[in-house]
């Protein structure tokens, strides 16, 4: 199948310019001014159009198996390609049971074989219950996870117990031994268990009850073991200067570490959060304005390596228990559709540049996540993994959510970046706000020191 997308500004990495592509079978095969019409190839007009990598999501909750009244590959996987998101990498909890063996991550990778919308690995589960069983975390990576996500704090899940000082230790030591990706969630439950007295049924004893503190201590503690053992480390979800600060020395001092951060903690505040209630729950919490300027004062300053959207739906009346009392209620926020292109628009208004902040979504995901070749980057060669944006001011209203429930805080913010298309190998999976009807075509793709010989964790920095 031979396409020409014609008339677009395409990104390079010397910026925009205007050029032609040409896609045959899926991969880009020529970048010109100009590529002359032949036979029966498919004509798309991108005049107006913005072509950039289509963006990469390491961080979203989707819950399958198990359960799909939360999400569902389908329907996440169709509002992250409405979002102009080409691939995910899924976490191993929420889907129940939690991905803590091989079995379990075999049964999640048969479940979403042929039903996602967009490409997708796998994160692999290490606990408090797995960190020393080398067997299973050695079987986890022969069905292809991409690395193993852990919690410092409790996750709410009971099956994924988080992990204490010595269990961080087993698990950093062994993902260096394997020469595979450790994700942290940094907030030390050690810390937190010093102010949970401050929790209460009101919205800002939440906020109270899990102070940056908490964060920074659970990344001293990542730092001292990464540079000890070697580790590469993603630190998912930072929510504040102070520890970008910190990760940012560390690596300085040769740590392999990268930077994760997310569009809520860059567009909301904890005001957002008092107002607005549960639909703005999550942990790390919303922080102050200030804290939200000095984020984006580092993210400007290129510090930060990724974006996830952390997208972690429930249905609704999880979220409406904490209207009387904060504690009921479900945290995570839904914005695997929005995340992405809020924060492109809003950090284009602040004056940051393309070259500052489409890297965190596609070439830096890319680079330290997927097998080599399969995203990030507009190249001959390279999968026509493609979304097609434009200048266009719209706001966001909840009648458009693909995702599986129909309310997000994202609902009512205008935005002026419009997603007009979105292309995976080279076929139309968005185009104009409306669904393209077809079969799901996301591949599975794998990545971890015993898939394969492939091998080696590559540095982004």
């Amino acid at each position: 199948m031979h396409t020409i997308i014609q008339k677009g500004s395409v990104w390079t990495e010397n910026g925009f310019i205007q050029k032609d592509l040409l896609i045959i079978d899926g991969i880009i095969q020529r970048i010109a001014e100009s590529i002359p019409v032949q036979g029966n190839a498919e004509i798309i007009d991108a005049g107006g159009n913005w072509i950039v990598p289509g963006f990469i999501d390491p961080h979203v909750h989707f819950n399958e198996p198990g359960r799909t009244e939360w999400e569902g590959i389908r329907s996440g996987s169709a509002a992250a390609a409405a979002g102009g998101i080409t691939t995910i990498v899924d976490m191993p909890l929420n889907s129940h049971p939690s991905v803590t063996t091989g079995q379990l991550a075999l049964a999640k990778k048969s479940s979403l074989e042929g039903r996602s919308y967009v490409d997708y690995g796998l994160w692999g589960g290490i606990t408090a219950d797995n960190c020393r069983n080398y067997t299973e975390l050695n079987n986890q990576l022969s069905h292809g996870v991409i690395g193993f996500k852990g919690f410092m704090s409790n996750s709410g899940i009971h099956d994924f117990p988080y992990l204490d000082r010595s269990d961080l230790r087993e698990a950093m030591a062994f993902c260096a031994e394997k020469q595979v990706i450790l994700a942290l969630h940094a907030e030390a439950e050690e810390e937190l268990a010093k102010t949970a007295h401050r929790q209460g049924p009101g919205r800002r004893s939440f906020l109270d009850s899990r102070p940056v503190e908490a964060e920074l201590v659970a990344l001293e503690w990542i730092i001292e073991d990464a540079l000890r053992y070697g580790t590469a480390v993603h630190v998912v979800h930072v929510s504040s200067a102070d520890g970008v600060l910190m990760l940012n020395e560390a690596k300085r001092s040769g740590a392999d570490i990268t930077i994760e951060t997310c569009p809520h903690y860059l567009l909301f505040t904890d005001e957002d959060f008092i107002n607005q209630g549960p639909l703005l729950k999550c942990a790390p919490p919303l922080r102050s304005d200030e804290v939200r300027e000095e984020l984006w004062d580092v993210l400007s300053k290129g510090m930060i390596d990724t974006i996830g959207s952390d997208h972690s739906p429930c249905p609704i009346p999880m979220k409406e228990a904490g209207n009387e009392d904060i504690r009921e209620a479900w945290g995570g926020i839904q914005g695997v559709q929005f995340g992405h292109r809020a924060l492109l628009s809003e950090g284009l208004k602040r004056g940051l540049t393309f070259e500052t902040l489409l890297p965190m979504m596609t070439r830096n995901p890319a680079k330290r996540f997927l097998p080599d070749g399969a995203g990030g980057t507009i190249a001959p060669g390279t999968p026509a993994n493609l979304t097609l944006m434009k200048d266009k001011e719209t706001t966001i209203h909840n009648t458009e959510i693909l995702f599986k429930h129909k309310r997000s805080p994202y609902a009512g913010m205008q935005v002026q970046l419009d997603v007009d298309r979105v292309l995976l190998r080279g076929k139309s999976i968005y185009l104009g706000g409306a669904w393209v009807t077809g079969p799901p075509t996301g591949k599975c793709l794998t990545w971890g020191g015993m898939q394969d010989d492939q091998g080696t964790l590559r540095r982004i920095y």
